[in-house]
């Protein structure tokens, strides 16, 4: 689930999705939004499917 990392700065948010920490609420909200929006992919997502495209075709 997305949500607050308990770790040292309860300041953090994380992102289940992409492994990604935020040093803001309002910041993950942004990039949360392009989760849910379907047209705009999370950019590590986008880097990792290139990657793992470029090794298929090898």
């Amino acid at each position: 689930m997305d949500g607050e990392k308990g770790d040292a700065n309860p300041q953090k948010v994380y992102c289940d999705r992409c492994d990604r920490v935020f040093g803001s609420r309002p910041e993950y909200e942004r990039h949360a939004a392009r989760h849910a929006g379907g047209g705009e992919s999370c950019p590590i997502d986008s880097a990792i499917s290139r990657l793992l495209g470029a090794f298929r075709r090898r």
